[in-house]
């Protein structure tokens, strides 16, 4: 390594405090995705500069918050993140909170155990941590076991996800008393626990792990491939310990689907500060169930993916004569689904205060709330009551901009106006071809009749208030 002061002397005059400015400033555009299969090997940004001189690398090496975004993982050919490169990290990072993710595969589990363990010896310095596992299922409880006793005083973020390589385990019958059986282990039952874990993340067998008493907002709960589900105790445990959670998000056929809709089950779910639900199902039950399965007083917006019409008739039925259910729910997101023209009108003649209405993607080639607004499905052409007004509260609608029929936006913000009824804020989504000049041209004509209109390309994050990017939430995933 050279000093390169006498060839670039402007650099070499900067602060210190400066440059560290510049290499955070630097290692913001990066996050801690999952590796793309490649046979190159990106080097770190903090890597690079500790190697430009002998003044930079003492700069870098004595700021130990460059050194806390660790990722492991495998490259088709290459080492992303060698053992001795993880352990200089862990070494540099001193006691600055962590950032890390663990990819753990059969081929290389011994190798990466290895790191696994580095990084569990900083459990006290974790801040946001993710581990995944595709692994035989003795080496899987292995590592289980190794969270087993851990305290981890500043983690805010944990997502576990085990998709285990042999067959899946069998289900043990129901414990009698309604909780999760004490031989799983239980995640941080080491002195001072977790306590400002905010988001967890339970995937595949990493279901069965038994959670600390938690002060968690946010939880996923999600299905992988192998297809392993929890049973209805475990369900209702741990979302009865979960007593302060505001988002919970159901992904995958988590539990059986006999279950979902078994009536004999003990009483439902009562989760008083419950207010985004998001639930993405691969069998139909999943929805009525879970919708029927909790008491959610507070509850604002529903999520719903990937569903069909039928899988509603359950819930809508049981809602029809009933106290409202969910009596504060004033919005929902539809993603790659939508209700036919008499489901729209069950639902809100259920829930009549809804205002705000996402419609992301959609199996026909208009969106069915476009065509109920607009007044292109009405009483004389479809099955609707006469004078069913659709969602008469509504004030802000989202939908994406890449249907055959725009004009149908443009009449629905139109009647709404002209029956008193206005929309307020409307948004569209658009693809990267829509170049900025051209989105005054979108804009406009809806301006007539909608005071705020606005473009946006990416979906908005999950929680709505979340300060990072959560690399793990797979809702937004095509693949």
């Amino acid at each position: 390594m050279t000093d390169h002061h006498t060839e670039s002397p402007l650099i070499a005059l900067l602060h210190d405090e400066l440059l560290v400015q510049i290499f955070h400033y630097g290692q913001s555009e990066r996050s801690l995705s999952r590796p793309a299969e490649t046979e190159e090997t990106v080097v770190p940004l903090e890597v690079t500069v500790s190697q430009v001189s002998m003044h930079w690398r003492n700069v870098a090496l004595n700021y130990p918050c460059l050194w806390t975004n660790i990722l492991v993982a495998e490259h088709t050919k290459a080492d992303h993140f060698p053992l001795n490169m993880a352990r200089a990290y862990l070494e540099r990072c001193n006691s600055a909170p962590l950032v890390a993710r663990v990819d753990l595969k059969n081929e290389a589990s011994a190798k990466y155990r290895q790191v696994l363990d580095l990084l569990l010896a900083k459990s006290k310095y974790w801040h946001r941590v993710s581990i995944h596992f595709s692994l035989y299922e003795g080496v899987e409880t292995d590592v289980f076991n190794a969270l087993q006793n851990l305290s981890a005083p500043w983690l805010q973020y944990l997502s576990i996800t085990s998709d285990p390589c042999g067959p899946s385990p069998q289900e043990n019958s129901s414990p009698a008393s309604g909780s999760l059986d004490a031989n799983f282990p239980r995640l941080f039952g080491g002195a001072g626990g977790c306590p400002n874990l905010e988001l967890l993340r339970l995937s595949g067998r990493a279901l069965c792990l038994q959670a600390p008493p938690l002060h968690i907002t946010t939880l996923h709960l999600e299905q992988c491939l192998n297809g392993w589900v929890l049973n209805w105790p475990r369900l209702h445990s741990l979302l009865s310990q979960c007593i302060q959670l505001v988002n919970l998000s159901i992904q995958g056929t988590i539990l059986d689907r006999n279950d979902w809709l078994d009536v004999h089950r003990p009483p439902g779910i009562t989760m008083p500060f419950l207010r985004s639900l998001r639930i993405c199902g691969v069998t139909g039950e999943v929805y009525s169930g879970m919708l029927l399965a909790i008491i959610a007083p507070r509850l604002e917006v529903l999520f719903i993916k990937k569903a069909m019409g039928n899988d509603f008739a359950l819930f809508l039925d049981a809602c029809t004569h009933a106290p409202p259910r969910f009596p504060r729910l004033n919005s929902i997101v539809l993603d790659d689904f939508e209700f036919d023209p008499r489901g729209y009108e069950r639902f809100f003649e259920i829930f009549p205060e809804i205002r705000h209405i996402t419609v992301l993607d959609t199996p026909s080639r208009v969106p069915t709330i476009v065509e109920l607004l607009s007044g292109d499905i009405n009483s004389k052409n479809s099955l609707l009551r006469p004078g069913f007004v659709p969602c008469p509260n509504l004030v802000s609608l989202t939908v994406l901009l890449h249907w055959d029929a725009p004009h149908l936006l443009l009449d629905a913000a139109r009647i709404r106006h002209a029956s008193g009824l206005p929309l307020m804020k409307i948004r569209l989504g658009v693809g990267s071809d829509v170049e900025e000049e051209d989105e005054e041209d979108l804009k406009g004509p809806l301006r007539e009749y909608i005071p705020h209109v606005e473009l946006f390309r990416e979906a908005d994050p999950w929680p709505i208030n979340l300060s990072y990017t959560d690399e793990d939430d797979l809702w937004y995933d095509d693949d």
